[in-house]
């Protein structure tokens, strides 16, 4: 992946495999295994599949990725499944907001 089509075609190759993911129910095990936290910071969240499953186990999700194409596809893929407003997406580097102090942070 050379180029200035690079992010596009990791958001696109990222989607497909996090979709696998998330179908086989990988990521819904690991929503089910958070305990004691109710507001997660998702390091690299990708296209969205496993901030899809932190939500719909009623978790509150701030998301964020270096890749703005894996921000767009994770907010379409939120806003198909009625969870429009749900989640703060941030596009930079996890160096940039680490000082907010979070509990539990984790990146796939």
């Amino acid at each position: 992946m050379e180029g200035d089509n690079a992010p596009a075609k990791y958001a696109e190759e990222w989607d497909r495999s996090s979709k696998y993911l998330y179908d086989e129910g990988f990521y819904s095990w690991m929503a089910n295994n958070l305990i004691g936290v109710r507001t997660v910071l998702e390091i690299g969240c990708g296209s969205g599949y496993s901030t899809l499953s932190l939500i719909q186990k009623g978790y509150k999700v701030i998301a964020i990725d270096k890749n703005e194409y894996c921000i767009d596809k994770a907010k379409e893929l939120l806003a198909r499944n009625g969870y429009k407003d749900e989640v703060l997406f941030l596009h930079g580097d996890i160096t940039n907001v680490v000082r907010l102090g979070f509990f539990l942070c984790f990146a796939l």
